[in-house]
């Protein structure tokens, strides 16, 4: 395991324990204040009432604290795009451009930057690409003419994703696949 694996499970194990223990004490501290039964507590149990309270009150904060510190740091891992490269052919006024932009821009933090080309202002573009605006090129390959399916991309992203999941899981560390 990473080491941020390890310390995401240390917050989780710390801030469970830190939660159970502090309603165990909640238990006993308002066991002892809502019944009439002494339960045999030493003398300075009963004299520091307010100082349990606040004993209590901290220590659900500090496993809430170490609780969310688990947590976060999973949600702020940075995400790496998925591919090297997304280039969209467009033309100026090209509604369904406009909406394959957005549907990449839906995704954006799962790809790179995206290069986006003009084909009146490119020749060779306009030769490739005239009829078929918009057009999705991703590491070098075309994968959408006219319109961009969203549910498609998100496969192909996930796809990748557990592609890139399992190499890492079976990689020696070298970037070459275990047999």
């Amino acid at each position: 395991m990473t080491e941020s694996v390890v310390e995401k499970k240390m917050n989780a194990a710390i801030g469970t324990a830190t939660w159970i223990f502090a309603g165990v004490f909640s238990a006993l501290v308002f066991a002892d204040r809502w019944t009439s039964v002494r339960i045999g507590f030493p003398d300075f149990w009963y004299q520091s009432r307010n100082f349990h309270l606040l004993m209590c009150v901290g220590l659900y904060i500090a496993g809430w604290l170490a609780l969310r510190s688990s947590r976060e740091s999973e949600q702020q891992s940075p995400i790496a795009p998925m591919f090297n490269s997304v280039t969209l052919y467009t033309r100026p006024g090209c509604e369904l451009c406009d909406k394959a932009m957005g549907t990449l821009n839906h995704f954006g933090d799962r790809l790179p930057t995206i290069k986006v080309v003009n084909i009146d202002s490119d020749p060779e573009s306009q030769n490739l690409h005239r009829d078929s605006i918009p057009v999705v090129e991703i590491d070098g390959r075309v994968y959408f003419r006219g319109v961009v399916n969203s549910t498609l991309l998100e496969r192909m992203i996930l796809a990748r994703e557990d592609r890139q999941r399992s190499e890492s899981l079976s990689s020696d560390g070298t970037g070459q696949i275990d047999e």
